[in-house]
């Protein structure tokens, strides 16, 4: 009978401790809205937090966002410097702010009641071996929910990326955006974002166009060389080769990148690696 209790006793704490937390989540997740006190409506709009945070404001994190011009203070993660000019933000993800610590920062309002196209732009840098999550969400200004329109989740490489994101389903609302970022496993979390942008042309990606494919059937099987085909982003992790990979048992431990290679064409063929956080490879 004793035994009974006792268990009995473990899965009800356990089942309010659940909804507990899951309910703290889910308020956290979903703060109110906190309405326009400034309203951008004039574009492109920049802001890359050269001479203070703009017109961004944290939001819940208590102080985990900070704006810095140099490295950040832990080793082995975070950015070493600004993508652009002297600061940018990041995720402060010291004691105590991890494990899975929210942070929040809130952009002004933007007015695109006048607009026929919108994208936003910014560059983002995720390293660390238990960097976290981060998002880009948006709201209008008639509702109080978020919706996540941009994520990526662990290491991302010791590098600045860009991210560029259709608005265009928010022409004729006036909208938010957020940063909605939550820590790892360890202090080594810190994620930084620069160079924020929303821009109402159109936008161009990619990189130029050196040679162009017009002919069909088109074959590359690299016998001779990479063909017309590039390395993108990827440092070197990419590579041609006659043989069989390393030989023997080795085990690697990798932090992988997302990995991009352009065809001649533009044609992006994307390898990337969300979960988990440290992937072991077994080459043998």
């Amino acid at each position: 009978m004793r035994i009974i209790t006792l268990l009995f006793v473990v899965l009800m704490f356990s089942f309010f401790y659940s909804f507990g937390k899951e309910s703290l989540r889910n308020n956290i997740f979903k703060p109110e809205y906190t309405g326009c006190s400034v309203t951008i409506s004039s574009f492109p709009y920049t802001e890359s937090f050269v001479s203070g945070w703009g017109n961004w404001t944290e939001h819940v994190s208590s102080n985990i966002w900070q704006r810095l011009s140099v490295a950040t203070p832990s080793t082995s993660t975070g950015p070493s410097a600004a993508y652009d000019g002297s600061y940018y933000l990041f995720t402060e993800a010291s004691s105590p702010n991890y494990p899975d610590k929210l942070a929040i920062v809130e952009s002004p309002c933007f007015d695109l009641t006048q607009e026929n196209e919108a994208n936003f732009q910014f560059h983002y840098h995720m390293y660390g071996a238990f960097t976290g999550t981060l998002s880009l969400q948006v709201s209008i200004s008639s509702d109080t929910t978020w919706t996540t329109l941009w994520e990526r989740t662990g290491e991302q490489g010791d590098l600045w990326y860009q991210a560029n994101v259709d608005l265009s389903a928010y022409i004729g609302e006036t909208i938010k955006v957020r940063f909605y970022a939550r820590t790892g496993l360890s202090y080594t979390s810190d994620m930084a974002i620069d160079t924020i942008q929303l821009v109402t042309t159109p936008i161009s990606g990619g990189t130029t166009c050196s040679t162009t494919i017009s002919t069909f059937p088109y074959n590359e099987s690299f016998e001779s060389s990479w063909g017309d085909w590039d390395e993108e982003v990827s440092m070197n992790i990419w590579q041609r080769n006659s043989g069989s990979t390393s030989s023997g048992l080795t085990v690697h431990l990798l932090l992988l990148p997302e990995l991009i290679i352009f065809s001649p064409r533009q044609v992006v063929q994307t390898h990337q690696i969300k979960q988990p956080l440290l992937s072991v490879l077994v080459l043998i």
